[in-house]
């Protein structure tokens, strides 16, 4: 039984009766209640209104209101001490916050320590990061990016740590921006290998050119060598007139 307020007592008259009824003390009012079960139970309110009180329990004593919690109720829900272990293969349900760890919980589920799990799915609230593979996406440069960095030290779009420190970190949301990161990144590696290809066909053809001219050089080489060989077969021949 579950509900923004809590029992202030209960007693099983099962064993003296046999008729498998459990008394619930509850608080009164607007407040509404909810019965979990694995049997279809049949509530029946003795509030002095719609069943008199007090209440006689078969073969037990008699039952009226309480004017405050019995001791071994834990006003802040159900107390165990030791270890909790549950089998039932049906949905749990916690209308209020749950702490792990803490008894000041602040959001649904607070956790004051570590989780060991196999799998986390979190439900992003922002659009995923394929934009970023548009035609019309504007890249910032990487002069840009330096001068943020220079003057900001940490990456655009992201936390600093101060801020992560005092904030925390919304799991959904940095994992994209750390998306977004890695998918700019493949752009500017992409962007560079375009370049070096562009560098490097441009180097190949330098080379080309200066092999060509290497080959020229050589041909003019050899034939001022040729040149020099007739001219003195020449001048021998017109001593010798």
């Amino acid at each position: 039984m579950y509900g923004k307020y809590f029992i202030a007592g209960w007693a099983d008259a099962t064993g003296a009766n046999g008729t498998a009824i459990v008394i619930v003390w509850l608080q009164g009012g607007d407040n509404t209640y909810y019965i979990n079960s694995a049997i279809n139970p049949t509530p029946v309110v003795y509030d002095g209104v719609q069943q008199a009180l007090p209440y006689q329990e078969p073969n037990g004593p008699d039952r009226t209101y309480k004017t405050s919690i019995d001791n071994y109720v834990n006003s802040n829900g159900d107390n165990i001490e030791g270890s909790a272990f549950y089998t039932g293969g049906s949905d749990n349900y916690f209308a209020g916050y749950v702490g792990i760890g803490t008894k000041d919980p602040d959001e649904l589920l607070t956790v004051n320590g570590k989780i060991h799990s196999k799998e986390v799915k979190v439900d992003l609230n922002v659009p995923g990061p394929d934009y970023v593979f548009e035609p019309d996406y504007k890249l910032s440069n990487l002069t840009e990016l330096k001068a943020y960095i220079d003057k900001n030290h940490h990456l655009p779009e992201i936390p600093s740590a101060k801020q992560m420190e005092k904030e925390g970190l919304n799991l959904g949301e940095m994992n994209v921006k750390l998306l977004k990161k890695v998918e700019e990144l493949t752009l500017y590696l992409i962007e560079k290998d375009n370049k070096d290809k562009e560098k490097d066909a441009r180097l190949q053809s330098q080379q080309e050119q200066i092999e060509f001219l290497k080959q020229e050089q050589e041909k003019s080489k050899q034939q001022d060598e040729r040149i020099a060989v007739l001219e003195k077969a020449l001048a021998k021949l017109t001593d010798n007139k």
